[in-house]
This record gives C-alpha cells, structure tokens and sequence, in this order.
C-alpha cells in the first residue's frame, strides 16, 4: 500500500519517497472526539440472533470526513456486567474513510456499544514502515568451543548485515520456517559453536526512526481512545421469535485446525467462559485436566502467550520437585519427580533448543511432567 502525503487542503500527494516520508500534521489525523457513530436501522426491533450494524465516519480534528481508510479500530458489545456478557465487533475498512461495524446478539437484554481508536491511520503506516527495517534489534551470541573453552561474542541479527561480506557471516536462515538469521563470523571458532544469544535493547535505536512529528501519534488522545457513541435510547434486545440453539445442540468443536467448525473468535464471552456460536466447546474442570496429563510430559514451545497458558496448568496441576534451568536459549522449565537435571535437559537436545531459538528469537520451551496425585 503507498504511503500517502497530505498537505493543508487535506489532498492526496501520492506515493511517498522512500525515506523522506513527510507526516501529516496533527489536525489531519483521525481525532477519537471527531470520529461518528451511527447505528443502522435503530427503529427496528433487535432480537437474539440478529446482527447489529454500526457505521464509523472517521474525521480529523477539524471535523473533515477522512478520504481513505486504514484507522485500527477495536469494537466490542457490552451486556450484563453481572454475567460477564460480552463479544467482539467485525469492522470493515471500506477504505474511504467509512467503516461497517456487525455484532452479532447473542443474548438477550440491554447492550452497550464499545469502539476503541487503537491507532489512527498515520500511526499505522508509520508501524509499516517500521516494520520493514531490517536488523532493528541486535542479539549478542556467544561462541563456545567444546574442547578449548574459548569464547567469543558477536553479534547477530534477523537478515544479512548490509557492512559485513557473507563470506564474514554465518548463515543459520531455515527456508523451511521461512526464518533468516546473521551473526558476525567468529574469528576462531566455527559458526555451529554458537551457545547462547542475549537480546540487547536500544531504545534510542527504534525511537530514531520515528520523527518527532510522528511519536505523537502513538500518544493520548490518538492511542487506544474510546469513541463517543451518543446514543440517547439504549439499545435493548428481545427474545428471538423462534428458539435458539443451545450450545448442547451443536457439534463438539474438533482439535483439528482444519476443520470447518474450528470456533475462531465466532462466540461471546459469558460468566467468565468462551460460548462458541459454531460449535460445541468442552470446559475442562481442574479434575479433568489432571486426569488426562496425569503422568504425562508436556511439550509446550511459543511466546509470552505459551508461557501464559504454562502459568495457567501450573495453578492448575499437582507439579513437584521444581527444577529450573535457565540460559541465554530458550527460557526452561522442567518439572520431574524423580530425575536430575542433566538427564531432564540431556546435551543431545541442546541444538534442538539452539534450532527453535534461531527461528523464533523470543521462543520460550517449557517442559513438564505432570504426576498424578
């Protein structure tokens, strides 16, 4: 997608030069208190199972409608606070400045709107452009050899480092995980001695390529701004004129990803539980979960996220004899009942570790063994 340039009277330059990218001034980006909601249809009788229309007119800070799309908007349908009721809204970006907003009713009663500016379309483009810079974060990896001891520490980065010959480098890119990653040569040691890599952050790095201009975008009010919506009726909805399906009437939602019912984000949250509006989802109780992994070894390898659902079994599960093992790989955590470390964590995994860090920096493995009470 070009990038686009605006000047005073709101029109569109055209493509930017790479590079010399100009940013609009303040009264041109998408202003949260300007921005319009309406409601399609409110005459009409809302029941359970109908979808709820919402357009969002985007404006600037001088009230002018917005010639093209691109605004990050979150939407969300409150229900009973009580019940904990509430779903995710659809938009789409009709890329004039124009944007459709359904929420499906899942049930039945008073329901507010929620349509949240995340980013306005300036600082959207602004974290494209970011994005495409290569080599924006530095890792420094050690170098170990086996049987002298020796170190050295250079550093690495996601693509070829453009000051630097291949013939300098070493190349450990997986085509098949469509994953690249550079490290400087080391002088004396060959490039599989690599051990452990260490994420340096440089803030002042990353902030350099945003312009002053452009950091306030990412700052109140344009960052994460809650749209007025103006409604004098509150939106209420009826119970639907023929029976819903319940659901313990729809098919089990299936563990293949393949599958045609996998749930999505097709559903509304109620009482603190994910209803699937598709299929059938299984709750697991704490009994449950302990039945099935009990004496069992569980792999689970990912992000933040994956450490999130570990934090989660962990409260979960009956888990002894804690041992941890950190390094500059993946973060790991293994729980045995009966075992000591070096066998938990034997040296012939140790390039497989190597391997899933080099295709995901920020990879987290964690292993456990869940013992049966």
């Amino acid at each position: 997608m070009p990038k686009r340039v605006f000047v005073a009277n709101g029109t569109t330059l055209g493509p930017a030069t790479p590079g010399k990218v100009t940013p609009p001034s303040l009264d041109q980006v998408t202003c949260p208190s300007k921005t319009k909601i309406v409601v399609l249809n409110r005459d009409r009788l809302f029941r359970q199972g109908d979808v709820l229309e919402v357009r969002v007119t985007a404006r600037d800070a001088e009230g002018r409608p917005k010639a093209h799309g691109g605004d990050f908007f979150r939407a969300r349908l409150i229900g009973n606070l009580t019940l904990q009721e509430s779903s995710a809204g659809d938009v789409t970006d009709h890329d004039n400045g124009s944007y459709t907003v359904q929420f499906p009713l899942y049930w039945v009663g008073g329901v507010s709107i929620r349509i949240q500016l995340v980013h306005p379309s300036e600082a959207v483009e602004v974290l494209q452009r970011v994005r495409e810079v290569p080599n924006k974060r530095t890792f420094h990896c050690t170098f170990v050899g086996v049987k002298t001891g020796v170190t050295e520490e250079r550093q690495c980065f996601s693509a070829p480092y453009p000051n630097l010959p291949l013939h300098q480098q070493c190349d450990f890119s997986k085509a098949d995980a469509n994953g690249t990653w550079f490290c400087e040569r080391p002088e004396k040691l060959p490039c599989n001695s690599i051990s452990k890599c260490i994420f340096i952050f440089n803030n002042a790095k990353l902030m350099g390529l945003v312009s002053q201009e452009e950091k306030k975008f990412f700052k109140k009010p344009y960052l994460e701004e809650e749209l007025e919506a103006n409604l004098s009726v509150p939106i209420r909805v009826h119970p639907p004129a023929v029976r819903m399906p319940s659901p313990a009437d729809l098919k089990a939602c299936p563990g293949n990803e393949s599958s045609s019912l996998t749930p999505g984000t097709q559903g509304h949250w109620s009482r603190g539980v994910w209803k699937s509006s598709i299929c059938n989802v299984r709750i697991f109780k704490t009994t449950d979960v302990q039945r099935c992994l009990a004496n069992k070894t569980v792999y689970l390898h990912g992000d933040s996220t994956i450490r999130q659902w570990y934090e989660r079994l962990e409260a979960m599960l009956p888990l002894r004899n804690v041992k941890q093992h950190t390094s500059g790989l993946p973060t790991t955590l293994c729980y045995v009942k009966k075992c000591p470390l070096k066998r938990c964590i034997p040296d012939t995994q140790s390039k497989a570790y190597l391997n899933l860090y080099i295709e995901n920096p920020k990879a987290q493995l964690f292993f456990f063994t869940c013992l049966s009470s």
